[in-house]
């Protein structure tokens, strides 16, 4: 969100044009915030969590666009390569929620993000509650805070590196950012609710 202050504050503003200015966003809010899930479609397609997906073993030989893959061989699907396809996903390495609406600013209906949980009859069973409990961090935080970029000694931003660790499962190095409050209302009721004290 630092990357995209315009995205942020426009999910910040469907957020508070849809929910009370004292109350939290709740799943039950989910189906009046469109703008929010594209947001979220388009950072699981942008930057998947898991380039290469999770390796399978074949049951039984197979044969697929005319290669023949043995009984037992490794598969991994490369998510990267389906994130990333023109056709699909124009000017693909462009953050850009928009490709996940209409014309109208409602939810398309047949959005791909279907890879980013796995594929066929191995499909990540907790999709759902993964898919939900990433919205309702998503919409809890943008409702509370702006984030913006922190800024050095002399007062300058801190630009951001856009780097990303390596491996099966990837996730944006450490960077500096800041966050500043724009509910106190909603900061208030974050703070009871998680208070244990």
């Amino acid at each position: 969100m630092v990357l995209f202050p315009d995205v942020q504050a426009r999910a910040r503003a469907e957020i508070n044009q849809v929910v009370k200015h004292d109350i939290i966003p709740s799943i039950d809010d989910r189906a009046s915030l469109p703008y929010l899930d594209a947001v979220l479609f388009e950072v699981l397609r942008w930057h998947t969590p898991t380039p290469l997906g999770i390796a399978h073993a074949t049951s039984q030989d197979d044969v697929y666009d005319g290669y023949f893959i043995p009984k037992g061989a490794l598969v991994m699907v490369n998510q990267w390569a389906l994130s990333r396809d023109e056709e699909t996903f124009p000017d693909a390495s462009r953050f850009d929620p928009g490709r996940h609406l209409t014309i109208d600013g409602q939810l398309k209906d047949n959005i791909v993000n279907h890879f980013v949980f796995g594929h066929g009859r191995r499909i990540c069973p907790g999709r759902w509650f993964a898919e939900n409990a990433v919205w309702t961090a998503m919409a809890t935080i943008l409702s509370i805070v702006r984030i913006d970029y922190a800024r050095g000694p002399d007062g300058h931003e801190i630009k951001i590196k856009e780097e990303y660790t390596a491996g099966l499962s990837i996730r944006p190095k450490p960077f500096q950012c800041s966050f500043e409050s724009v509910s106190a209302e909603r900061e208030g009721q974050l703070r009871a609710v998680t208070s244990f004290g």
